[in-house]
């Protein structure tokens, strides 16, 4: 027993005692019928606290009197209600989520995940990410699974359409302009470099169209060769020019054909895209992709593709595991830096918290709260009555000896009133 304990018992000893010995005074003087009074009062004061305090926990004296051994019968509601309090006024989702806004949770995991152990631990769990990723490759029912499951989703996919998709966007988008300016660029370069068998050629049908056209009965009286005539300054100045002029022609036209926008670069767009509507819409375009993707499937050529892939990424994995994991903390470190700089990331990772904490919160509200109250229901009578009086019994033994001074005084002064005031 506690020395403040003693001390209430000693009050209430003591002030009963001094009431029986008064008492057995047979005249006493006045001061001594006062302390009487105060004994008296002190001693109802000093009984009463301990009844008061003591019904809080057991019965008094064992007896059965109602509405005693306050806590122990009534550890259920107490669970309850205590659970309710807690669920009500420290589990509320808002408040919470309010603590976590101004907990700047971001840099808090920054610093959490910047702390040697943290890093250690990353660096462990990266490296056995890494052999697991080595072991399972190189199983072989993992390469079976792995193998049938991209066979299934590779037939299930329908390339015509996107292959039509491709072509359209191709054209659309111009990606076929490159090619086109290097046809040109190639025309060009061709009209340059057969020039002069271009001017040859002209020249020639040239000779030979005005031979036909001075061969008469005059040259053939003459024995004129109709050719040696045609073949001369007239020729050559009507074919030179001939060529020069197709040759300006066909040049001007390969320009504007590298020239976006022209109007023979939108002639030539028009007719790949009426050229491309025909052919997609056509009955043989589908048939067509459908045979290929059965060509490429078939297994005589997708399970040795697959297996050369397969192995090529097992032992790409394999020699690339040091990379691999120095890219991967190089990675966690830029985000590490993100969460300290990047306010649009760090306004992510804050609301993730509050609703990570509201969610949270909302499950366990009614969970804790029933807890609580299971768990106080669930208490041992005595452990329950030892743990509060240990808790708060102090507290209580100064409330006796409280009560048993402010009875004196009370017993003290209604003594002086009755005697000097109403008497």
């Amino acid at each position: 027993m506690s020395g403040i304990r003693w001390a209430a018992h000693g009050l209430l000893v003591g002030s009963a005692t001094a009431f029986i010995g008064l008492s057995l005074w047979p005249q006493p003087p006045v001061w001594g019928l006062a302390l009487r009074a105060m004994a008296e009062a002190a001693t109802v004061g000093a009984l009463a606290d301990w009844f008061a305090v003591t019904a809080l926990f057991r019965r008094p004296l064992g007896l059965p009197i109602p509405h005693t051994a306050l806590l122990p019968r009534n550890k259920a509601r107490i669970g309850k209600r205590l659970g309710g309090f807690v669920s009500d006024k420290f589990l509320d989702p808002e408040t919470l989520a309010r603590r976590v806004t101004g907990a700047d949770v971001p840099t808090r995991l920054a610093d959490l995940l910047t702390r040697a152990d943290v890093r250690a631990g990353l660096s462990r769990a990266v490296d056995g990410l890494l052999g697991e990723a080595e072991i399972a490759l190189q199983g072989a029912g993992v390469k079976a699974g792995a193998k049938a499951e991209i066979h299934r989703l590779l037939d299930g996919i329908d390339l015509a359409p996107l292959a039509r998709d491709g072509l359209f966007t191709f054209l659309h988008e111009g990606h076929y302009l490159p090619l086109l300016d290097r046809v040109a660029a190639w025309g060009e370069a061709q009209l340059i470099a057969e020039r002069p068998r271009i001017e040859a050629f002209l020249r020639d049908r040239v000779v030979a169209y005005l031979a036909d056209k001075l061969d008469s009965g005059v040259t053939r009286l003459l024995g004129i060769d109709p050719t040696s005539l045609a073949d001369g300054a007239i020729a050559r100045r009507v074919g030179d020019a001939l060529a020069e002029a197709i040759l300006a022609d066909a040049t001007a036209r390969l320009a504007q054909l590298r020239t976006p926008g022209s109007e023979l670069a939108q002639q030539v767009h028009a007719t790949l895209l009426q050229q491309a509507h025909r052919v997609t819409e056509g009955p043989d375009w589908a048939a067509t992709f459908a045979g290929l993707k059965r060509h490429l499937l078939a297994p005589e050529r997708f399970d040795p593709a697959f297996d050369g892939l397969w192995a090529q990424t097992t032992a790409t994995i394999t020699a690339a595991r040091p990379r691999l994991q120095a890219g991967l903390l190089t990675v966690i470190d830029t985000q590490i830096g993100r969460l300290r700089t990047d306010e649009a990331l760090r306004a992510a990772v804050t609301a993730q918290a509050e609703a990570l904490v509201r969610g949270m919160i909302a499950d366990a509200r009614p969970l804790a709260a029933d807890h609580i109250a299971a768990t106080v229901t669930g208490w041992d009578d005595a452990a329950v009555t030892a743990e509060l009086e240990r808790a708060v019994g102090r507290d209580l033994q100064f409330i006796r000896i409280n009560g048993t001074i402010v009875g004196g005084v009370a017993g003290l002064a209604l003594f002086l009133i009755d005697r000097y005031w109403l008497g």
